[in-house]
């Protein structure tokens, strides 16, 4: 396939979408321990609801740090590590739904924005690419949300994807088939491996510049492709926020309304969604197995109906354990915890510690595996799940900002953004 700027990677096509602007006492078991043992639609970015109070000098406040570092910028414009942090904090804005105001809408040229296929032809993979308004070649992040994602049109995903291009970074945020439908499938690894390639196969890109940016599932996924041996090498960075460490003891939890919090198995509520879509991962299992033998599949029903039976945190964990093969190689597929070893980029987590779709500590969990492959581990009180909308104390909330512009610089920094 040959895209219309002569790469070969993939096609892409101008839309005309101007876009929108606007008791560790119960332990984590390792992957040989398992082995022998839109009503709402609030996705990783979610459809708009009503926000949290959000105090206007808290608003106003970012505002003024932006402008202020844009002031600083235009006296050390030669100074990339300066340009760089002034990059971060006029990035700040276009993550929070509750900013009206956002500097670099007035600041920047719109960016480009198409729509691009990948992968194989018979896939039908798609994705949206949002692209500086200035000659490349640019560094590059593969954007990658979570299940039942908010729509390529949807403000915040626009905002997301071309506030980055905005400051030089051409942002592709590719839409898993699987994931548009609540599912979570092994093969959306390989699409997300497809799609990085893509990206760094553009004559326009950087390939030595190019990074991974997983939100929810969505980080999940980018963790386990960037411990692909296809792509680990080329894997610039990869920043993490809200995912699941390991599969199994994200199922216990929904299943038993119980997670790890700082080391103990304490009661947590899942939100409806994630409810959703483990009940149809579960379902999987039975309906998406290899096994032929009728007694192995009575024995994965056996076992579906259990986890539907409310069981323990425990429980859960014995029940998943004891699946035969076929059904193992599905969840250890999609467990990040099974693939770190292969992870060679530097790593930056991110989580809101009140996550309700995924336990925060599934990425405490991530952290202790990854050990010092991790540049920076982030526990924020500002987000809900990954929305930044929880803007109501000034002191709390200048702190928590102050840590997410450094882990927002840091990724910058590490693929060569205004450079």
């Amino acid at each position: 396939m040959t895209t219309t700027d002569g790469s070969s990677r993939g096609t892409d096509r101008e839309t005309g979408e101007p876009g929108r602007v606007g008791a560790r006492r119960a332990r984590w078991p390792s992957g040989r321990a398992k082995r022998s043992a839109r009503g709402s639609r609030r996705g990783s970015l979610s459809a708009r609801r009503p926000w949290s109070s959000c105090s206007g000098c808290v608003v106003w406040m970012l505002v003024a740090a932006a402008v202020v570092g844009l002031g600083a910028g235009a006296v050390l414009a030669f100074d990339p590590s300066t340009r760089r942090s002034v990059a971060a904090a006029l990035y700040l804005p276009d993550l929070s739904p509750a900013m009206t105001v956002r500097p670099l809408t007035f600041l920047t040229p719109r960016p480009k924005r198409v729509e691009v296929r990948f992968g194989p032809t018979e896939r039908g993979w798609t994705g949206w690419l949002s692209l500086p308004d200035r000659p490349g070649p640019h560094p590059g992040l593969v954007v990658s949300l979570g299940v039942a994602p908010a729509g390529p049109h949807d403000p915040r995903v626009v905002e997301l994807a071309d506030g980055l291009a905005r400051i030089g970074v051409a942002a592709l945020v590719p839409y898993s088939p699987n994931l548009v439908a609540g599912r979570i499938e092994p093969e959306d690894v390989a699409f997300e491996v497809a799609a990085f390639r893509y990206l760094t196969g553009r004559p326009d890109v950087d390939p030595e510049r190019v990074g991974m940016l997983g939100i929810c599932v969505g980080a999940s996924l980018s963790m386990i492709a960037a411990a692909d041996p296809e792509v680990s090498d080329e894997v610039a960075v990869v920043a993490w926020f809200g995912g699941y460490h390991d599969m199994d003891t994200l199922i216990a939890s929904v299943v038993s309304r119980s997670a790890m919090r700082d080391g103990a198995i304490t009661p947590w509520t899942p939100d409806p969604l994630a409810q959703r879509v483990v009940a149809k991962g579960i379902d999987s299992l039975l309906q998406r197995t290899s096994e032929t033998s009728e007694a192995e599949r009575a024995r994965i029903a056996d076992s579906i109906r259990a986890l539907r039976d409310r069981p323990t945190y425990d429980q859960a964990l014995a029940i998943l354990a004891s699946l035969p093969p076929s059904a193992r190689a599905r969840i250890d597929a999609l467990s990040p915890s099974e693939h770190l070893g292969g992870v060679t980029a530097p790593v930056y987590l991110m989580v809101g510690v009140d996550d309700r779709l995924v336990p925060s500590d599934e990425t405490t969990a991530a952290a202790e595996v990854l050990g010092d492959r991790v540049v920076r581990h982030d526990r924020f009180q500002i987000f809900t799940h990954v929305d930044l909308d929880r803007l109501d104390g000034v002191r709390s909330t200048a702190s928590e900002l102050a840590r997410l512009h450094q882990g927002v610089l840091g990724v910058l920094t590490a693929i060569g953004a205004t450079e």
